[in-house]
């Protein structure tokens, strides 16, 4: 189909959203976000962003057609599907960045050579994800003989430099193809960032809102490990890549998912990298690097799979993983304003009926709460597809049992806290229930009986995922 047709037939498209559910759940549930009327690929990726408004959006692919899902603020409706573009062949990976304006930039690309937007990469934006502009030129290099096939890429990346221009970055799809370019201008060139002897999976890309700094990584297929380096912000040569380093024990890269980064929200500095810390990818553990420190934080002591990190709000972090066991299960941890400690881990239960997870992608900028919006790609049942759920930060339950055995009451102090920050909570100790003070601590008694017994205590706050832990309450002496 010629370019116009198509851009005719996009308009006509974009008035049409795709039937989708009525409402989606609130933390604790999931709804599914893509493929309502097809089967997906157990390795199709999606982009995650949220508008100005609030909303979130999941963008993906189906068919031919390059999509995008709207979700309410609150997480709890599904607003509707729209086209962003559709082409004539098939629809290879994607990436969703927010722009600076509280909308949204998408990068797509084609898996067969028949017109512009084929082979190479292709931007559009949108200022709600409901109106989508597609640029009517490639948003990679098109010039005769320096064209790169990103069609058929090992996953698709992206970032903003602090002025807003963009950063796409793309895996191979031949020897020597992986490259990112800066900006969106057809004839300015790619950077191919490693040479042809080497095989590159799944990049990012990542900004330091503090320095402007830009850091790219990606899974090096020869040597199984996971690489970053700093963009080098000259133009004569183009933004060339620095020199790469490794995670600290950075060597069990899963190929074919995606490399976790992200910098920091408020203009907090850093770029952070989630990755599997060990030799193998399949008996490694979950960490988190922030690029140039000497050490790493291990998130887990449990083998796991698909490592991802996000911005959450004042400079916190989130930080998810998946692990398969008999079944499997997903994990999230939110850290501290300072991003120096990680608060109690969240754990939940996929979807219903889920066999195999097979992706994981998540957004920390939710206004309520300081949430996660969390998408996971499983197979439940005969059905693959993307399903969502919101994440509230896990709270730490601590005590200290002040009197031992001795009185007709025992007495505890607790303690609640979030990645070591006091937390103004309620606790509840048996039949007893208090809130704490500023300094997220109280003190509860509770009678004895005649038998020594194990007494729940939960902590709850409407923002937070409750913690319990149990209180060994000794006999009363006779």
């Amino acid at each position: 189909m010629a370019l116009l047709s198509r851009l005719a037939a996009l308009c006509a498209l974009a008035l049409f959203a795709l039937a989708t559910p009525a409402g989606a759940g609130p933390p604790g549930s999931w709804t599914k976000v893509t493929n309502f009327d097809s089967e997906a690929s157990n390795s199709d990726e999606v982009g995650v962003a949220r508008t100005g408004d609030g909303l979130l959006h999941v963008l993906w692919t189906q068919d031919t057609a390059v999509l995008s899902t709207r979700l309410s603020a609150n997480a709890e409706s599904v607003r509707g599907t729209r086209t962003v573009f559709t082409y004539g062949g098939a629809v290879g990976d994607v990436a969703l960045l927010p722009t600076p304006s509280g909308g949204l930039r998408a990068f797509f690309s084609g898996l067969f050579d028949g017109d512009p937007h084929d082979v190479g990469m292709s931007t559009a934006t949108s200022p709600d994800g409901v109106t989508w502009t597609v640029q009517p030129t490639l948003a990679s290099d098109a010039r005769e003989g320096n064209r790169s096939p990103v069609y058929a890429a090992a996953g698709i990346g992206g970032t903003l430099f602090d002025n807003g221009t963009p950063l796409s970055i793309w895996g191979d799809s031949a020897p020597g193809a992986a490259a990112y370019h800066v900006g969106t201008g057809n004839q300015t060139p790619d950077v191919h960032f490693r040479s042809d002897a080497v095989t590159v999976g799944s990049p990012e890309a990542a900004t330091d809102s503090a320095t402007g700094d830009v850091a790219v990584g990606w899974n090096d297929f020869d040597s199984g490990s996971t690489l970053v380096g700093l963009v080098q912000q000259t133009i004569d040569p183009w933004f060339p890549l620095g020199a790469t380093t490794t995670p600290p024990g950075g060597n069990a890269a899963d190929p074919l998912f995606p490399v976790g980064m992200t910098g920091r929200s408020g203009g907090a500095s850093g770029i952070f990298v989630a990755y599997l810390r060990g030799t193998n990818q399949f008996d490694s553990k979950p960490a988190v690097w922030r690029v140039g420190a000497s050490g790493a934080t291990n998130l887990s002591g449990a083998d796991a799979r698909y490592p991802g990190v996000t911005m959450g709000p004042d400079g916190r972090l989130w930080a998810f993983w998946a692990v398969q066991g008999e079944t499997w299960d997903i994990h999230a941890r939110r850290s501290n304003a300072a991003a120096t400690q990680w608060g109690e881990p969240v754990d939940l239960d996929p979807p219903a009926g889920t066999s195999t997870v097979w992706s994981l992608k998540g957004d920390g900028s939710a206004a309520a709460c300081g949430a996660l919006d969390i998408v996971a790609l499983a197979t439940a049942g005969n059905d693959t597809a993307n399903y969502h759920q919101r994440v509230l930060p896990g709270l730490t339950l601590k005590k200290k049992v002040l009197n031992g055995g001795r009185g007709e009451t025992a007495k505890v102090r607790f303690r609640a806290s979030d990645a070591g920050e006091p937390v103004d909570a309620t606790i509840r100790f048996g039949a007893k229930q208090a809130d704490t003070g500023d300094d997220g601590k109280v003190k509860l008694k509770l009678k004895r009986r005649l038998r020594t017994r194990k007494v729940r205590a939960t902590a709850t706050d409407g923002c937070y995922t409750a913690d319990t832990l149990r209180v060994k309450v000794k006999k009363l002496r006779q």
